[in-house]
Parts: C-alpha cells; structure tokens; sequence
C-alpha cells in the first residue's frame, strides 16, 4: 500500500479540528505548537515563494487554520452555552428557594393570626360561658342571650379558620378548598388539616 496525502493531509485536519473543537488544557497546547512547528518547518525548507512546493503547504496550512479556528469557535459556544444552562439552572433554584421562603413567611403570618383569632374569640366565649352559667337560673333570659353569642363567636371563628386554611392552602401550591364553610361540628377535623398544614394549633 502506497502513501497518499490527500488522505493523510484529511485526517490531519480532522484532527486539527478535533483538537481544537473538544481538547482542553495542555494536550491542546501541545498539539497547537507542533503543528505550528511542523508548518514553520516546512516553510522554512522549501520557501514560501520560488519553490512549487510551497503551494502545496500554504494552501493545506490555510486549510488546517480554518479547521482549528472553527473548532475553537464551537468549543467556545458549546462552552458559553453550558455556562448560560448553568445560570439559567442556578436562577431556577434560586427562584424555588424565594418561593420556599415566601411561603415559609406567609405559613408564620398565619400562624401568628391564627394565634391572634383564636385567643380572642375562645376569650370571648370563656367569658360569655362563664356569664350564661352564673345566671342561668336566675335570669334564663340573659342566660340563653349569653349562650347565642358564644354560638355565633364560634360560627364566626370556624369562618376565619376555614379562610386562613384557604390562604395556607394557596401558600402551599395547593388547590383552594371550595366547599361550604364548616360547622361547629367539624371544628375538630379543621384543627388537624391545620396541624397537618404545619401550623402549631392547640384545641
């Protein structure tokens, strides 16, 4: 089998190409400088003027040029890409980690507010209890006006339970609850999807 440099001088520049577009560091160097040895090697024996070989290195060097800048080219737009994923990915976290924070904050407002409705309604109705207790027997009138506002303050409070758990439930991605507001009766089971929210609820 003889030589042939069009098929060696291709698979040089497939090289050179190589190289250029995926190698990094000192092996790319390398390879960098021997062949610019190689080229100023071959112009220095045969001339770049007034010998007929040296067409046949110019035009295979601008060749072999071409093919290491275009892979330089890619190598650093495959890398500019990569970096720009990168951020793109990193934003992304970051915007996951705000609304992990936001909603963190708005689970805290809310358990602050819920502190707040419950203390003062459950106050009211402690005192309205104590009221209708100490005169029912004596004035069952007053008694039983007692017991009518402890049943609305506790319809009242059900109310605002129901909407702070709609909030919650919003804070946490979920779907608002779009169901009848609840009863007295259902006081127990709001107070677990409370805490099942994360909310510190004492009942």
């Amino acid at each position: 089998l003889g030589f042939n440099p069009g098929v060696a001088g291709l698979g040089l520049l497939v090289a050179m190409y190589s190289v250029s577009a995926y190698e990094v560091g000192a092996r790319r160097l390398v390879f960098l400088i021997v062949a610019g040895l190689g080229f100023v090697a071959g112009f220095v024996v045969f001339g770049v003027t007034g010998n007929p070989r040296s067409f046949a290195i110019t035009v295979p060097s601008l060749f072999f040029a071409a093919a290491w800048l275009i892979g330089d080219y890619l190598r650093t737009r495959r890398a500019y890409v990569a970096q720009l994923e990168e951020r793109a990915g990193r934003l992304e976290r970051e915007r996951d980690q705000d609304r992990r924070l936001a909603a963190d904050e708005e689970r805290t407002r809310i358990a602050r507010e819920l502190h707040d409705v419950v203390a003062h309604d459950v106050s009211v109705i402690a005192i309205q209890a104590g009221a209708a207790r100490a005169v029912q027997l004596s004035k069952p009138e007053a008694a039983a006006k007692a017991l009518g506002l402890i049943e609305t303050t506790a319809r009242e409070t059900l109310i605002e339970l129901n909407r702070l758990l709609g909030v919650l439930r919003s804070a946490n991605g979920a779907t608002p609850d779009r169901s009848p507001q609840p009863g007295i009766g259902q006081l127990a089971s709001l107070v677990e999807e409370l805490r099942a929210a994360g909310l510190e609820v004492d009942a």
